[in-house]
């Protein structure tokens, strides 16, 4: 999946969520969610002398420290859900 469709498929969400009745606060807290986990990600992939699989994978074993990239990705979930509920405060 290339960035437009990702992007396209965001928006329909949003715009799903939209007549389903949520508000905007909640679907703040969802963009929150994603993009704050996404940004402290690609900026590891920016600082990592290496390019492609070897970035993300060497990312996400920065993160998960001693417990290597499954560690990575519950970091980065923590993170999501975190940032989620900052949103709603």
């Amino acid at each position: 999946m290339d960035s437009r469709e990702f992007l396209k498929n965001l928006l329909k969400k949003l715009k799903e969520a939209l007549r389903k009745g949520l508000s905007l606060d909640e679907i703040a807290g969802i963009i929150a969610g994603l993009g704050i986990p996404a940004l402290v990600l690609i900026v590891l992939i920016a600082v990592v002398p290496f390019s492609g699989a070897a970035a993300i994978t060497l990312s996400l074993a920065t993160i998960g420290g001693p417990l290597g990239m499954i560690g990575g990705v519950v970091a980065l979930t923590a993170l999501a859900l975190i940032a989620r509920a900052d949103a709603k405060y």
